[in-house]
């Protein structure tokens, strides 16, 4: 199976399976350890687990097989694990943020700012060992509910305290830590543009830059080689960082989101409306570089 490579307007990559599962909406793809899905209880090993957003269920593909880990999940959207392993959901529907205890129970970490409720939390990264950033766009709520007449990019604190990191994004969308590790790039659906927000060890914005401009980007992951990869209506777009070279992938089904998994690092597997699918990558994903080596390779 060939592999993706970043040359020029024509992609070489292909994709190596497609899970078709008959899911509404697929979003929210991080993969998780061994340890931590027995730790969960979401499965015997490691695997994928993501949101149906419109079925207000969250699953764990492991092994070939696919298991509900969360019947209700308010609609949950992106997903990520904490530092010391928790599973960490967007929920649109409760309009909040929350981490899931070992009974699979949510436990709410913000669901307001300065008082007002927040408009529907879509996507989530963790930066450092004890921060959370997240986009608040107003996919999942009402106009006339809305409390908050912005969308924001916020960082949630390690002592729960928010700060707005930016008001000024039409719909942000999806967000993930930069290659240096103390940066996070945050895509605004609307525009196409994807911004790259340097942060201070406190946490506050020095200074913002506007990286790349894509066909309605949404969610976003870095592998370690380089490249910034972006659901767009494009497919798979790839940007090389330091060339500013851009490639797009055909994808059968708009995709939603991205993240990498697999033994290595370097399956691609990608949220596709009621798709999943898992292309083979030249290089592992940036998360999972230094990862140890997951005991079941297949999702």
């Amino acid at each position: 199976m060939a592999s993706a490579r970043v040359a020029g307007r024509t992609s070489t990559a292909v994709i190596a399976s497609v899970l078709t599962t008959a899911l509404q909406f697929s979003e929210g793809p991080v993969w998780l350890g061994a340890e931590q899905a027995i730790g969960h209880g979401f499965g015997r090993g490691a695997g994928l687990l993501f949101s149906d957003i419109d079925a207000s269920k969250q699953y764990m593909l492991c092994d070939g097989r696919l298991r509900v880990v969360r019947s209700n999940s308010n609609g949950a959207n992106g997903n990520a694990i904490s530092a010391d392993g928790a599973l960490l959901s967007c929920e649109h529907q409760s309009r909040r943020i929350v981490r899931i205890d070992p009974m699979r129970k949510p436990v709410t970490l913000v669901e307001r700012f300065e008082g007002a409720r927040l408009n529907s939390p879509n996507d989530l990264c963790v930066i450092g060992s004890d921060a959370i950033v997240f986009t608040d766009p107003p996919y999942g709520v009402e106009e006339k509910d809305r409390e908050l007449m912005f969308s924001g990019v916020y960082r949630l604190n390690a002592d729960s305290s928010l700060d707005l990191l930016d008001d000024r994004l039409i719909k942000p969308n999806g967000v993930a830590v930069g290659p240096d590790g103390c940066s996070v790039w945050v895509s605004d659906t609307e525009t196409g543009h994807v911004w790259r927000y340097e942060l201070s060890s406190g946490g506050s914005v020095l200074g913002r830059e506007r990286i790349v401009k894509f066909s309605r980007p949404d969610g976003l992951v870095f592998d370690s080689a380089g490249h910034l990869l972006a659901a767009t209506t494009d497919g798979i777009s790839v940007l090389d960082i330091m060339t500013g070279k851009i490639d797009h992938i055909a994808c059968p089904q708009r995709p939603a989101n991205l993240c990498f998994g697999g033994r290595d690092g370097d399956e691609l597997l990608v949220c596709a409306r009621s798709d999943i699918y898992v292309l083979n990558w030249h290089s592992p994903g940036l998360d999972l570089l230094n990862s140890p080596p997951t005991s079941n390779p297949e999702v």
